[in-house]
């Protein structure tokens, strides 16, 4: 199961030197938190205003049309405050990757199949 967060995202819509390693994740079976795309329309909009990118509308429609399959994270909090606990991550990180990861494999918190 591969989890990603907004800098993938990012990756795929605007050039930098990581985008040929995002964009090969670009096909497969993804997850992301439900914030992802509010947090790459951002990285769009940033991008706009900076004059890194000049149409943040189509590449945001872009994203949308192959969005990551997408988690609610609400849910996923108090479990997310103890893996950032145990790892010395930010509750970011753990429910970007580890939360969302763990429930996953175990069906039924947000009605998800094991892979």
């Amino acid at each position: 199961m591969r989890v990603v967060d907004a800098s993938v995202g990012a990756k795929w819509l605007i050039p930098e030197p990581d985008s040929p390693k995002a964009l090969a994740l670009y096909g497969d079976v993804l997850h992301a938190p439900d914030h992802f795309p509010i947090e790459v329309a951002n990285v769009l909009h940033t991008g706009e205003k900076t004059g890194r990118i000049t149409d943040a509308q189509v590449l945001l429609g872009d994203l949308l049309i192959y969005l990551p399959t997408l988690h609610g994270t609400v849910a996923l909090l108090p479990r997310a405050l103890e893996i950032a606990s145990q790892m010395r991550r930010s509750v970011y990180d753990a429910l970007s990757a580890h939360a969302i990861a763990e429930d996953h494999v175990r069906p039924g918190r947000l009605g998800l199949a094991p892979d």
